[in-house]
């Protein structure tokens, strides 16, 4: 059986983020004064934004 490591304090601020961005998420879906289109829209512009954050973070081992 593998052995796990421990998570990175970056690993642990992504996930904080992660569940912000879910709980909203589930808030935009809940807004019944936009369009589903609309809420979609902003949940995914949102998501991209969290990723594109999470990548401009130099990972450990990771090549330049």
């Amino acid at each position: 059986m593998k052995k796990q490591r421990a998570a990175t304090q970056a690993e642990k601020d992504f996930d904080v983020e992660v569940a912000k961005f879910n709980k909203e998420a589930k808030e935009i879906l809940e807004d019944r004064r936009l369009t589903m289109n609309e809420r979609r829209k902003l949940i995914s512009t949102k998501g991209k934004a969290l990723l594109g954050r999470s990548a401009a973070i130099p990972q450990p081992g990771a090549r330049q």
